[in-house]
């Protein structure tokens, strides 16, 4: 398949998959109902659709569904757009358009996933101090060993190469002309002059002109155990343009040293005192054109750098490694990577290890200064199953790919409707996603009549089938003047308009729902769907007042006793007292139906009989009746049952217990419904005294059979020291018949009688 046709099947699929769309409610429509106009009815929620009735020459605002004989209709903006889905990206999507309203979250979705193959720029920094001089020479040996190396990170690489050394001059540098001209002087030898910086080489794909520029390089010195790394890595970031850094790749610095570092203030023992604003100070051959005039910079700037070009670090370190580790620890955690270096073939692993660890970690951020009023979020559960705010996740799998769920929220409506923009930004390679967003700001009423359009609205203009008037006038028309004062929006002793809950118009408080009173200064009670005294009763003064059979704080409260009653007249069992339409229990019972009895269901008691009595699997079957209810058993295995409302039988079966669960509910006509679970699907187990005996016969035998292997190994031992004592017993009786000592006389004496 053409690459062309791979993209655009690729960008067809992201549409339908994040096309966005609400689950529109009561509340919704709610909402949308108390609209009086196509700019307000659209804004205030995507489920809004404002429609114009030529007809009735009327207007409504309400769920799509619920609108119908319209002549014309101003649908609302739902879609979330993405478009610019590349390939060999490692962020996807690339961008989204989406419409935004106020107080409504809108859910994106970003991933992150590194690219095999993805262009890698390597720039190898390195010390070239005297002390450093076994490891250059070690380095200008490696050639295909580097080759290789690189090759199994990526094919695409490019290699540049510099070195530093530190300012020359007192203290750093001896400045008298024969160490100055030769540093090395001091150990009978030649080196080239020390310099701070020098850029050697800049990005190529041939590494055989690496290798070239490594092996010119020569030893130089300087005096103390500090060097210029810092200033070094300074002008390798801010000369990107001179040494050839292209955008989007994964830039690496390494960094090769045994010293540690001067940083921002050593310089003034040299007489650096300036501050280097973030100039390029590297002249045509790749030097630096003036040491001795800029301070070094911090490892603050350093960080702020290497973010801002998006480049990591790797410190391939002799020496001092726990030095760098406490720096990555305290201040460049996410941008620098230490690892010892006991020999320059450590290298290769050091940068294999090193960019193994930064295509782990993904971290986003976005800038919302022109857009004040949003609220970003991101979301992930980083491959660890837990979905966290964050914006940050380390030691993923390499290559695998990693989800973050944006969320949008617009705090406040902008003051400007014109279209926005934001940037996703990823720290470390130069891939984004852009969003624009929209706001609604305007009903376009493209299918209303020019008649329509032309509505006679005296002092006003008309706008989707209504009459917006202008300040001063009001009516369907525009034809009623009105007091254009504000004098009556404002309580005594307040300064603000309405009490800050609602709008000045025509000298009168509009408020704002849940809002009422001349001046906006009373809150009238709501009920969980946000109702004003639930549609129930009639909110005065704050105080709802309500219909009849309902009562309570905002008119929730049911005066009926139907839900209090189980299958008869009896109240909550007896065991407690209904109020609004729901049992309260006595202390020492709980249930629906105060039917529980110190965690005792007793109503299981009265039908267990009921449901054992009844064979097989039953679809639905009378069992019997209960203070003059009847019971109805019916199977049904993928019934949930409340927990208030279950009951569990225990059966006992020798060493097993049997456990049959069901439930009862009340039906429609009052009847009581029991489901049981079908008897095949009976759950049983070993009961706790019979795994006791189990486990006591086991350990028993267990312990039995431990003894008498213990006897019998200990009687073999016995045995096998016997022979081995016999055995000694037997040549020490050898040797003593062999060395018989001459002298030895014997006190036994044999006589024999003479014949």
């Amino acid at each position: 398949m053409k690459p062309h046709i791979l993209i655009f099947a690729f960008s067809i699929i992201n549409l339908l998959r994040f096309s966005y769309c609400s689950n529109c409610t009561i509340v919704n429509s709610l909402i949308c109902r108390k609209q009086t106009n196509c700019l307000d009815c659209i804004r205030v929620h995507s489920c809004c659709n404002w429609c114009y009735k030529a007809s009735s020459n009327g207007y409504s605002c309400d769920l799509k569904d619920a609108l119908s004989n319209c002549e014309y209709m101003e649908e609302n903006q739902k879609t979330v757009i993405i478009s610019n889905v590349t390939l060999k990206k490692q962020i996807s999507p690339q961008s989204y358009k989406v419409v935004l309203r106020k107080d409504e979250t809108l859910k994106l979705t970003v991933t992150y996933q590194a690219e095999r193959d993805y262009p890698l720029e390597l720039y190898y920094l390195t010390d070239l101090s005297y002390s450093m001089r076994d490891y250059v020479e070690t380095l200008k040996s490696l050639g295909d060993k580097l080759r290789t190396s690189l090759s199994s990170l990526t094919k695409n690489y490019k290699l540049a190469y510099g070195s530093f050394l530190d300012k020359p001059g007192m203290p750093f540098t001896l400045t008298d002309p024969d160490n100055f001209k030769n540093p090395c002087n001091t150990e009978k030898l030649t080196c080239d002059s020390t310099y701070l910086f020098k850029h050697t080489l800049n990005f190529t794909r041939d590494a055989n002109e690496f290798f070239k520029a490594v092996t010119d390089s020569r030893i130089s010195a300087n005096l103390d155990d500090l060097d210029g790394a810092l200033e070094a890595i300074q002008q390798v970031l801010l000369c990107d343009e001179t040494l050839g850094w292209t955008k989007e790749s994964r830039k690496l610095i390494v960094l090769s040293t045994d010293s540690l570092l001067h940083s921002a203030g050593d310089g003034i023992l040299v007489g650096a005192t300036k501050f280097n604003p973030g100039k390029c100070l590297i002249d045509q051959f790749g030097e630096h054109i003036d040491p001795l005039t800029y301070d070094y910079p911090s490892i603050a700037e350093i960080r702020s750098l290497l973010r801002k070009y998006k480049v990591n670090l790797i410190v391939a370190v002799q020496e001092k490694e726990h030095f760098y580790q406490s720096l990555k620890n305290s201040t460049l955690q996410k941008e620098m990577y230490v690892g010892r270096l006991k020999n320059a073939s450590d290298i290769l692993q050091l940068v294999t290890d090193g960019f193994q660890q930064f295509i782990r970690q993904v971290e986003f951020s976005t800038d919302t200064s022109d857009i004040p009023e949003l609220d970003v979020k991101f979301f992930s559960d980083c491959n660890e199953g837990s979905v966290t705010e964050t914006t940050y996740c380390q030691n993923i799998d390499a290559y695998q790919k990693i989800d973050f769920n944006v969320e949008l929220t617009l705090k406040e409506w902008v003051s400007d409707s014109r279209n926005r923009k934001i940037i996703i930004r990823e720290k470390n390679i130069n891939e984004d996603v852009t969003i624009d967003i929209a706001f609604p700001d305007k009903c376009s009423c493209i299918n209303l009549d020019a008649a329509l359009q032309n509505l006679n609205c005296n002092n006003g203009i008309a706008s989707c089938g209504k009459c917006v008037c202008n300040k001063g006038w009001k009516g369907d028309r525009c034809n009623e003047e009105c007091l254009d004062s504000v004098a009556g929006c404002i309580e005594r002793g307040t300064t603000n308009f309405c009490s800050g809950k609602g709008d000045c118009v025509c000298g009168k408080c509009e408020c704002s729902e849940p809002y009422e009173g001349t001046y906006c200064e009373y809150e009238c009670p709501t009920d969980d769907y946000g109702r004003k005294c639930g549609d129930r009763g009639t909110c005065i003064n704050g105080t709802c007042t309500c219909n009849l059979d309902y009562s309570g704080y905002a008119c929730t409260c049911h005066e009926s006793t139907d839900r209090c009653k189980f299958g008869s007249d009896v109240i909550c069992q007896r065991n407690g007292v209904c109020e609004c339409n729901k049992c309260n229990c006595y202390t020492g019972y709980s249930g629906t139906y105060c039917e529980r009895e110190n965690n005792k269901n007793t109503f299981c008691d009265d039908i267990q009989d009921s449901v054992l009595s009844a064979s097989g699997n039953v679809t639905m079957a009378t069992v019997g009746t209960i203070s003059n209810v009847t019971l109805i058993l019916k199977s049904d295995s993928t019934k949930e049952c409340l927990p208030d409302q279950s009951c569990i039988y225990i059966k006992q079966l020798n060493a097993e217990k049997c456990y049959v669960k069901y439930c009862y509910e009340i039906s429609n006509n009052n009847n009581i419904i029991i489901n049981t679970q079908p008897k095949n699907n009976m759950e049983c187990s070993i009961t706790t005294q019979a795994m006791s005996s189990y486990l006591a016969i086991a350990i028993f035998s267990a312990i039995v059979a431990v003894g008498i292997a213990y006897i019998i190994l200990k009687k073999w031992r016995i045995y096998k020291l016997d022979q081995a004592e016999y055995l000694k017993y037997e040549e020490m009786r050898l040797i003593e018949r062999q060395e018989e000592n001459p002298l030895y006389n014997s006190p036994y004496r044999k006589y024999s009688v003479p014949k």
